[in-house]
């Protein structure tokens, strides 16, 4: 009995597919929790810390406080789940992610404040005011 490889091949290689993006998908998960996480913390523990977070978000810069603080927590947190850690250029991403994430739930929006703006009511012309006398 001959086994016909070409019919069973792409049964397997579907489901190996299925699995390893199960598996990446958990592990992108991971990492973005953990850089979460690692986020709050690093603006918990700077002096000025919604500031730095501000200033991370508006311009990035890898030696901001909280900055360098989630990066260095973010590979901590996954060294302590026992997952292995991406390249630091990943954990970066997943950090500027998470400030992004956390800018936009704790400093309110600037342009939010809009101003009103009041369309003129075209005055009435004499003639229209000018009410008609009943004649007697």
């Amino acid at each position: 009995m001959s086994v016909n490889w070409k019919n069973i091949l792409p049964t397997v290689f579907g489901a190996l597919s299925a699995i390893g993006g199960v598996a990446a998908q958990g592990k992108i998960a991971a990492l973005n929790s953990a850089a979460q996480t690692a986020v709050k913390a690093a603006v918990t523990k700077a002096d000025d810390g919604i500031d730095h977070l501000v200033s991370a978000y508006n311009s990035w810069d890898e030696k901001n406080p909280v900055a360098a603080e989630a990066i260095t927590g973010t590979i901590g947190v996954l060294n302590g789940l026992g997952l292995s850690v991406p390249s630091v250029d990943t954990v970066q991403i997943h950090v500027k992610a998470a400030i992004a994430d956390l800018v936009g739930i704790l400093v309110p929006v600037s342009s939010a404040t809009t101003s009103t703006v009041s369309t003129p009511v075209p005055a009435a012309s004499s003639a229209e005011t000018a009410t008609t006398t009943p004649a007697s």
